[in-house]
């Protein structure tokens, strides 16, 4: 059974859970979290834990709950055996949280996809740091869906070194 966890609640990995999916990016002009990527995420035949962290009301908005969804954020994001998927959207913002999460996830060593979109402000600097960290083995994705679908392959094959290796 796929689960769905939002902040402020919080994910505490159980025997036979799917993989998490942490979805990070920011939802200023539309949010393609809600309307895209979590019911698309949640519809897999595959038990996965979808983790949004629906940026919208996040750290820059939080007022005095900053410090607490920042925390949230990273805890949520440095899951053992989670996926995170990165989204860059159509935007003419900066996106400086999402860039964050990129470097974080890539830095860390953790499982990574990410994707995107062709008229992002910033595209060419997105595919850059994406080659740097990740080289032409793992395309950086153009379009939401099938950044989402990457995510959820990840996850697949996540949950097939977890059960080989009888960490779950």
């Amino acid at each position: 059974m796929n689960q769905l966890v939002t902040y402020p609640s919080t994910y505490e990995p159980q025997p036979g859970d799917g993989p998490a999916i942490y979805v990070a990016g920011d939802v200023h002009h539309d949010d393609w979290q809600s309307d895209v990527a979590v019911p698309r995420l949640l519809q897999s035949p595959q038990p996965v834990v979808v983790i949004p962290s629906g940026r919208a009301e996040g750290p820059m908005k939080a007022g005095p709950d900053g410090a607490a969804r920042i925390l949230w954020e990273k805890v949520h994001m440095r899951l053992d055996h989670a996926v995170i998927m990165v989204w860059f959207p159509d935007s003419p913002l900066d996106h400086t949280l999402t860039w964050m999460d990129l470097i974080l996830a890539l830095t860390d060593g953790r499982h990574v996809v990410a994707g995107c979109h062709p008229n992002y402000r910033r595209a060419a600097d997105v595919a850059h740091y994406w080659r740097e960290f990740r080289g032409d083995r793992f395309p950086l994705h153009a379009n939401l869906a099938r950044t989402v679908d990457a995510a959820l392959n990840l996850a697949d094959d996540v949950r097939t070194k977890v059960y080989r290796s009888g960490l779950n």
